[in-house]
């Protein structure tokens, strides 16, 4: 066999191998992606029902036990219309997903269980500001761990 034809073969064998590791890669990370789009958009949804009239209904429908729990007093009507006073109505905001967790991947033993922490910046009524939220994913259903809004 020539050294070109040695060579050839090696460089044929990293192309393919290469192709198949992007390959995989993909589509192990397709359901991570599909966590991560789910997660922003609940996110999205629920500043947009809360945050435009700052209406705590939507809020309390989805908030977990723990979550209404430290709300304080007057719970979570008094924690929104708080914020609403500071913040104003919403106008435009510009969100993210700054970290994706759970599932059987992060060592956790239900593949549908995700938390997801979820930051938007934008601009309200009273000036710049900024929602933060923490929503986790268990048997298909996002709830609400952590709510907060505040102006920048």
């Amino acid at each position: 066999m020539k050294m070109s034809q040695a060579i050839d073969r090696w460089v044929v064998g990293i192309v393919v191998g290469t192709g198949l590791l992007v390959f995989g890669l993909f589509f192990a990370a397709a359901p991570a992606m599909k966590q991560v789009n789910s997660a922003k958009v609940f996110g999205d949804d629920l500043v947009e029902k809360v945050c435009v009239t700052w209406d705590p209904k939507p809020l309390e429908a989805v908030a977990s036990p723990e979550f209404v729990a430290h709300t304080g007093t007057g719970g979570i009507p008094a924690m929104v219309a708080a914020m609403g006073r500071e913040l104003g109505p919403i106008k435009h905001i510009e969100s993210t997903i700054e970290g994706m967790e759970g599932g059987v991947a992060q060592g956790g033993s239900d593949p549908e269980s995700h938390t997801a922490h979820y930051y938007g910046e934008g601009d309200f009524e009273n000036g710049p500001g900024r929602i933060d939220m923490t929503i986790v994913k268990t048997k298909g259903k996002w709830t609400v761990t952590r709510f907060s809004g505040r102006k920048l």
